[in-house]
């Protein structure tokens, strides 16, 4: 793919609106060039902008109910249930004008999209190694953060390597486990805050996310939720 190529569709990447053949295409050429990198820094800090500084609000129980007292019917008739169920779509329809949809969680959508990248883009690791004294310095230098790198092979959670990946617009590690025949991709990036364990699922991969320690964790895979639990707790920061 060359820039001519990915440049009309780098929005939708940024914005996950893209099939995942395309999205893995185009993220495979960022990778490797400079100036549709900096375009999709770019569109990701527009983005944040927006998302920050644009108004948002929801409707006070007052202005729904001046809102169903302007469509009310001045009185009731026979046709009083028809009445009453126009009255309440009217009501939801100028509501809905109000109400802003979260958007969805664009770090779980990365994360998803980055683990399905290494499997079919065949780049799983940077750094080929069970060992953990290879891995862990492999990163120094290439990261602004420590990464803490185990193998706990003993378990049936062998480390198979570790690569940088990009997520959110930063790059941050990615520890890469096997689970018999499921490779798992732990996210690790710094994050001062601290969040409990949550599961996920999307895309059919299963996904567990924490902070502890001042990093965040991101683990993603087709194994079962109980592995990546199993994991989790081997890596020392789930508890």
């Amino acid at each position: 793919m060359t820039c001519a190529d990915a440049r009309p569709f780098l929005g939708a990447h940024v914005d996950n609106e893209l099939d995942l053949r395309t999205s893995v295409d185009i993220a495979v050429h960022v990778r490797s060039c400079g100036a549709c990198t900096a375009r999709v820094a770019e569109l990701r800090a527009l983005h944040e902008a927006a998302k920050s500084h644009l108004a948002r609000f929801a409707p006070s129980a007052a202005v729904e109910a001046r809102l169903r007292g302007a469509v009310r019917p001045p009185r009731r008739s026979r046709w009083a249930a028809l009445a009453g169920g126009a009255t309440a779509m009217a009501v939801a329809a100028v509501i809905a004008l109000f109400v802003i949809v979260r958007p969805p969680d664009r770090v779980r959508d990365e994360v998803v999209a980055a683990h399905a990248r290494s499997m079919l883009a065949d780049h799983a690791t940077d750094v080929a190694s069970s060992d953990q004294h290879t891995v862990k310095p492999w990163f120094q230098g290439k990261l602004d953060f420590g990464v803490p790198v185990t193998n706990p092979a003993d378990a049936g959670f062998p480390l198979v390597g570790g690569r940088l990946d990009l997520v959110d617009g930063r790059q941050v590690a990615a520890l890469v486990y096997r689970r018999r025949n499921h490779l798992i991709n732990a996210f690790v990036w710094p994050q001062p805050s601290e969040s409990a364990p949550v599961e996920h699922s999307e895309r059919g991969f299963a996904i567990l996310s924490w902070a502890r320690g001042g990093l965040a964790w991101w683990l993603v895979s087709d194994a079962a939720p109980a592995d990546l639990r199993e994991l989790a707790s081997l890596l020392g920061d789930a508890h």
